[in-house]
């Protein structure tokens, strides 16, 4: 009785595995990590309403994520089309630390030229061949709570890599250096300090974090926060109008 009980739940889940397996559309690469980050940077994806790479039918996608403490960027380049998105998210209650579900964000779409040379660096360096940080010796032994990571995600037909690496600049391994030398000539590239300057000129909340320790607080008039307090009491009624909707919808069928 016990080794038929045990034969099915073996069966069950070996049936369960397969199910997974048939549902991702490419192979993980086995110098990438899952654990933490690609959950995090999931959800990232759905907020910015961009394709899961790893169940995407592109022929070829590559993506470089900064997440910061106030602010963050991803650059997205398939073939030779690519934009650079920065976005923050809004911080209802600074003191609390209570998270708002609003997400402010604006696209800057990349020239072929740039696109172009930041493939190049990419071969010179040899960044593809760069492991995920925890695969390191020297690495991914000393990260901690503080500071910022790094993520490259690449896809092809078959193959998705997921790497994620821990503040590059206060690593002393040869691949640390290699990707903060690289990280720092895409960003010049692409004018990141002008954008970004620009970009949080144009950021509406009074208080944002994009998950570091560091909040940002703008100076806001008395008529700004009663606008504000407004906008984000619109956006969690449609939030609740939309999730009711959905609600019926789901019942009728």
């Amino acid at each position: 009785m016990y080794r038929t009980i045990r034969n099915i739940s073996l069966l069950i889940t070996f049936l369960i595995q397969l199910e997974i397996a048939a549902a991702q559309s490419k192979f993980l690469s086995a110098d990438s990590d899952t654990t933490f980050w690609y959950s995090y940077n999931l959800n990232r994806v759905h907020q910015l309403k961009m394709p899961d790479l790893w169940q995407s039918d592109t022929t070829y996608q590559w993506r470089l994520w900064f997440n910061g403490q106030t602010t963050s960027y991803v650059i997205d380049s398939r073939h030779n089309e690519g934009l650079l998105t920065l976005y923050t998210q809004e911080y209802k209650n600074p003191i609390t630390e209570e998270l708002s579900q609003r997400i402010f964000s604006k696209s800057y779409t990349l020239g072929t030229k740039q696109l172009k040379s930041i493939d190049s660096l990419k071969e010179a360096m040899d960044i593809r061949n760069i492991p995920t940080d925890k695969q390191i010796k020297g690495w991914g032994d000393v990260m901690d709570l503080d500071g910022v990571t790094y993520v490259i995600e690449e896809a092809d037909q078959s193959i998705y890599s997921f790497k994620s690496y821990w503040t590059p600049s206060a690593i002393h391994v040869d691949e640390a250096k290699r990707l903060k030398r690289f990280i720092e000539a895409v960003e010049k590239l692409i004018n990141f300090k002008k954008l970004h300057e620009e970009f949080t000129q144009l950021i509406p909340f009074g208080s944002y974090n994009t998950g570091g320790s560091v909040i940002a607080l703008k100076v806001m008039t008395a008529k700004e926060a009663r606008k504000l307090r407004r906008e984000r009491k619109a956006f969690h009624k449609r939030k609740i109008n939309l999730k009711r909707r959905l609600t019926e919808i789901s019942k009728t069928n």
